[in-house]
């Protein structure tokens, strides 16, 4: 009886050394796992960020571009337009001739096209 239940003992606290070994690798392997996780997304937001640094150094150059090719006339032909303003004057584009209006002195038979400058 007494050897057989020491045996029984054994057995147990072998079983129990062996399920807290694993226990021990399943944690180790999970922390491992937890550390590439964390290393993987600390190395997708440096991918990240350095892609709107791209992309911003990107817009920067293409806005530095536009402001190159801006001729030095440009900006709005309000300035130097006196007649009536019928619509916003565009800005690179020839003005369009405005539509035919009559003279208000010979009766309105003839017209006249009144231009832009």
């Amino acid at each position: 009886m007494y050897s057989s239940r020491k045996r029984q003992q054994e057995q147990q606290q072998q079983v129990v050394a062996v399920l807290l070994l694993l226990l021990l690798q399943q944690q180790q392997q999970q922390q491992q796992t937890l550390q590439q996780q964390q290393q993987q997304q600390q190395q997708q937001q440096q991918q990240q960020q350095q892609q709107q640094q791209q992309h911003h150094q990107q817009q920067q150059q293409q806005q530095q571009q536009q402001q190159q090719q801006q001729p030095v006339w440009g900006g709005p032909l309000e300035c130097i337009y006196t007649g009536p303003v019928v619509r916003e004057a565009p800005t690179r584009s020839a003005p369009s001739p405005l539509p035919l209006r009559f003279n208000s002195f010979d009766g309105g038979t003839r017209s006249r096209q009144t231009r832009a400058l």
